[in-house]
């Protein structure tokens, strides 16, 4: 392994979070960037490999630095939301949707009796977010962290009918500016071509992006629908006609809750494995296992994913979830 001396670095390996691998091609492609004249910690280059789970890279970052968790009220940062955009400049609103950086509370000063607004981030560390609210706040203010997708799910509950956040929430996470566009060509360079028998092999085409959106929605539902029924466990198995059926267990007892017919079994698990859990699609003859969580009525749930092989039975892999309290 490279020598690091990048303390989230440090200990997102120790945390098991990323790999001595993983780590050391980050640094390579932290080394392409340099040349181009950016420079990026190397934990930051970790969020844009597809096989590393960004939102725990973040959550490590922010402790590690000393950012204090926000504490979220649903209902007030709603109205935080909507106030900004009421009453900022669209370009700077537009700038802090892109950030990912909101208010969401007010709180009194101590020895002041002041209010200040606490800003939230799933990445306060970086330079341009707090370069922006020096831009808008002259009298103090707070930065906290907040998970990216809590934050996303805020602002499409303040504007539900903009489409633009919709996508967003649905789709990949991604750094701002121009970053993310140079990780993506630099990350590219070292995919690996795989072939069999003297030829190689392309992936499946993509979905299209609505009914990719669908599909992530429909994975984000059945975790919503398991906390409120109190589900223990979520298992997705492949049926006889290669279809995925979603099944909670509730009070021990095994109940369908629905069989997904827009779709076969294989581009599902493919979908969930790669995009959401970003579980390493190619070691399918393996277990795999990955904690993911989400805010759900106002609650952080963690869950277990777990993918299952294929085995005789089932020419498919399957999905089991446990629901962690």
């Amino acid at each position: 392994m490279v020598k690091v001396r990048d303390r989230v670095a440090i200990m997102l390996v120790f945390d098991q979070i990323v790999t001595e691998e993983q780590v050391s091609m980050a640094w390579q492609v932290k080394e392409k960037l340099q040349k181009e004249g950016i420079k990026e910690p190397l934990w930051r280059v970790l969020t844009a490999f597809p096989d590393v789970n960004s939102e725990m890279v973040f959550a490590e970052a922010a402790r590690v630095y000393g950012f204090e968790e926000a504490r979220i009220s649903r209902r007030k940062a709603v109205q935080e939301f909507q106030y900004a955009r009421q009453h900022l400049d669209a370009d700077v609103w537009e700038r802090m949707v892109e950030l990912r950086l909101f208010p969401v509370a007010d709180v009194e000063q101590q020895h002041t009796n002041r209010m200040r607004t606490v800003y939230a981030s799933h990445d306060p560390t970086r330079h341009e977010v707090q370069g922006l609210l020096r831009e808008l706040e002259d009298t103090g203010f707070e930065l906290r962290y907040c998970p990216e997708a809590r934050l996303l799910d805020i602002l499409v509950e303040a504007f539900p009918q903009n489409d633009q956040y919709h996508n967003m929430r649905a789709g990949a996470p991604k750094l701002p500016g121009k970053l993310n566009d140079f990780l993506t060509a630099a990350l590219a360079t070292r995919e690996e071509h795989v072939f069999a028998d003297g030829a190689e092999v392309k992936p499946a085409g993509p979905l299209g992006e609505q009914e990719r959106s669908s599909l992530i929605n429909l994975f984000e539902d059945v975790l919503v629908e398991a906390v409120q029924n109190r589900a223990s466990d979520i298992c997705l198995l492949p049926n006889a006609e290669g279809k995925i059926e979603i099944y909670l267990q509730i009070r021990k007892q095994l109940k369908r809750w629905k069989v997904v017919d827009a779709i076969d079994a294989n581009t599902l698990l493919t979908l969930i494995k790669r995009d959401i859990v970003r579980f390493d699609n190619d070691r399918r003859d393996q277990t795999q296992k990955r904690l993911i969580q989400r805010w759900i009525n106002d609650e952080l749930v963690r869950f277990r994913v777990a993918a299952l092989p294929a085995s005789q039975d089932l020419h498919s892999e399957s999905i089991v979830i446990r629901v962690l309290r």
